[in-house]
């Protein structure tokens, strides 16, 4: 589904377009974030540390560590 979200308001959205724009604004919003680091700094952090360094709740710390711990 590609659909230009551009100018259109949330009430004329479609649920689906509305999951859309949150996973493009927090992929963006994470990228930002991971551009700068550490690749050997980011191997030795725990869940809370994970949790401040990408300013993430709990759920989504664990699976960026799930995800950290699956490529090592």
């Amino acid at each position: 589904m590609q659909t230009d979200l551009g100018d259109k308001k949330v009430q004329d959205m479609t649920p689906q377009e509305f999951a859309s724009l949150i996973i493009a604004e927090a992929s963006l919003d994470i990228r930002e974030k991971v551009e700068n680091i550490n690749m050997n700094e980011l191997l030795k952090l725990d869940i809370s540390q994970i949790m401040k360094q990408f300013d993430v709740r709990m759920g989504s710390a664990i699976k960026i560590q799930h995800i950290i711990q699956k490529r090592i």
